[in-house]
């Protein structure tokens, strides 16, 4: 059993891997074009509460790229808690965080030679945010499980 849960984990960590390397691997043109694509379904879903105007502008002054960038280390920071199991809660929180700088920095360098990408420091400090919050939103959903499995254990 215990190799099955390193061979999910894996899986999964790979699964992230492969994602972010597929979205990297786009040239300028492609991403651009993916980037329309998730703009006009995000106006046509608020468009439809009377929020179109509003939302074009939103997306005027935040680019919707940036915004990827930022939930894919969200989701990888929570799935790197998930995935790497050490002991000490603090080291594991640094390990995680580790491995997401070192991904996001990988991830831009891969851009670099990408026809029409560039690699910026910019996109890694995004990255970089998206995991710390990530990891931060572990740390609170364990200290509201811890919580409430003392009140629990309070009550018995």
């Amino acid at each position: 059993m215990k190799y099955v849960k390193i061979l999910i984990k894996a899986i999964v960590a790979l699964a992230f891997v492969g994602v972010l390397y597929y979205f990297s691997r786009q040239s300028a043109f492609d991403s651009e074009a993916i980037s329309r694509k998730c703009t006009d379904l995000f106006i046509k879903a608020f468009g439809h509460i009377g929020l179109g105007h509003q939302a074009q502008r939103f997306l005027f002054y935040i680019d919707i790229r940036k915004i990827a960038h930022f939930v894919l280390f969200f989701i990888f920071g929570i799935t790197s808690f998930l995935i790497f199991n050490v002991d000490n809660d603090k080291l594991r929180y640094a390990v995680c965080f580790g491995v997401s700088i070192v991904l996001s920095i990988a991830d831009e360098v891969h851009q670099s030679f990408v026809a029409g990408r560039e690699a910026t420091v910019r996109d890694v400090f995004i990255d970089i945010t998206g995991a710390a919050f990530g990891l931060f939103f572990v740390y609170i959903v364990d200290r509201i499980i811890a919580a409430i499995k003392r009140k629990k254990s309070e009550k018995d």
